[in-house]
């Protein structure tokens, strides 16, 4: 399955340019509604959090949330297959002995942070947190000493 062989560097790559064309769509279309899921979802990564369970899924569903916010439906429809490819790259900081106690910590507070310029409708703020929000996914990757060009699911790492 070619899936099977995209390198990291090639989703992050991808993954940053679309998350920060959601930041730019959300320009003006951030409503009440939108905060009250984004919420939800902190409320949830943070639950999960307290509890030492995966927060993977919350992560994925937070930027699927975004994307579906900005109402263009190519840029939801191009997130999907960058999502299925998330988890195994999430997965993969999640469990590292570098990275487990600070990559799931760090992610929410990033996501707390963008939540927080878009409940301001602060959208520089926004793209801001984001963009530092995905160099951090990158900056995992280049801690836990992981081949950032070798395929995202890469040999299982030992807990």
């Amino acid at each position: 399955m070619q899936m099977q062989q995209v390198s990291f560097r090639e989703l992050w790559q991808v993954a940053t340019q679309l998350e920060l064309l959601a930041i730019d769509l959300l320009d003006g279309q951030v409503d009440a509604a939108m905060i009250d899921r984004l919420d939800a979802n902190l409320a949830a990564m943070a639950n999960a959090l307290d509890k030492g369970e995966s927060i993977t899924e919350l992560d994925v569903e937070f930027h699927a949330l975004l994307a579906h916010a900005t109402r263009n439906r190519v840029l939801a429809m191009s997130r999907e297959p960058v999502s299925l490819l998330f988890y195994p790259s999430l997965d993969r900081l999640f469990v590292h002995p570098r990275t487990r106690d600070v990559s799931p910590r760090r992610l929410f507070d990033a996501h707390t942070a963008i939540v927080e310029g878009l409940r301001a409708r602060d959208m520089a703020e926004a793209r801001r947190w984001m963009e530092r929000h995905m160099a951090d996914f990158r900056r995992g990757y280049d801690h836990a000493g992981l081949d950032i060009d070798g395929p995202i699911g890469g040999p299982p790492i030992e807990a």
